[in-house]
């Protein structure tokens, strides 16, 4: 099938990357010791999946608040007045993460997640996940007096994010039980592309298959729920996180091309 192969972390050269991600590390280790504490018994990482998102909120201090849409009876929410959903927020002086429960389930645990990372490593005293509902147009492009800086937090706080959700060693280890390893789905191969029509329900070629966009084919990992006979737990639904999350996650630490 596939080219199968080891799993592999790619590195990163950014200090600021490397120091999330080992902070995520200590992170799972003191969340790792609560759950010992609770249950009175050893506790392995995998029986933290899915991450306690919530519960490692509370262990650094932070309250998360659940309310039925963010608009402008909030104050400090910029985009009130705009065509823009803001599906979470973190208060500083609060010490309080936001989340509109109208999205996914999934989608509210990856924003407190990034939330979180805001909370963490950024001063600022609100920070807002803003996702646009329409294409940004010239003037929105403006509003930041600082984008780079802006653009750079969303990114180490997606980054901490996807870390705390679905740690690299466990989805490694989740991939290598499920599928055998890294598989390369780029090679056209009659065997692979059978198993993965089983598994999504769905009809896939071989050739179709190795021309699929990459997040689109590792989608079809993220969401399997067997393979070559074996039933399994769907990667999305172990990790809690949407079916591109985890395609994402897949891409960013080589298993699945």
């Amino acid at each position: 099938m596939g080219q199968i192969v080891n799993f592999r972390s790619k590195t990163n050269r950014d200090p600021q990357i490397e120091k999330i991600r080992l902070d995520v590390a200590d992170l799972i280790l003191a969340l790792l010791y609560d759950k010992e504490s609770e249950l009175g018994r050893p506790v392995s990482k995998r029986e933290l999946l899915p991450i306690d998102v919530c519960r490692l909120a509370f262990l650094q201090g932070l309250r998360v608040e659940k309310v039925e849409e963010l608009g402008g009876v909030l104050i400090g929410n910029p985009w009130a007045d705009r065509d823009v959903k803001v599906p979470g927020l973190f208060n500083c002086s609060t010490r309080t993460i936001t989340v509109a429960e109208k999205e996914p389930l999934e989608q509210q645990r990856f924003t407190i997640g990034h939330e979180l990372g805001h909370a963490l490593y950024h001063s600022g005293p609100v920070h807002l996940r803003e996702r646009a509902a329409r294409a940004a147009s010239s003037s929105d492009a403006t509003l930041s007096t600082n984008e780079g800086r802006h653009k750079a937090e969303e990114r180490e706080a997606n980054v901490f994010a996807a870390e705390v959700l679905m740690p690299a060693e466990l989805v490694g280890e989740a991939m290598t039980e499920r599928f055998g390893g890294r598989i390369d789905g780029t090679v056209p191969h009659d065997e692979l592309a059978y198993f993965l029509s089983i598994a999504t329900r769905q009809k896939i070629s071989a050739g179709r298959l190795s021309q699929m966009p990459q997040v689109e084919r590792a989608k079809l990992f993220a969401v399997a729920d067997n393979f070559r006979g074996r039933f399994f737990e769907p990667l999305t639904r172990l990790f809690g996180v949407s079916a591109e999350a985890m395609a994402i996650r897949l891409l960013e630490l080589d298993l699945v091309s």
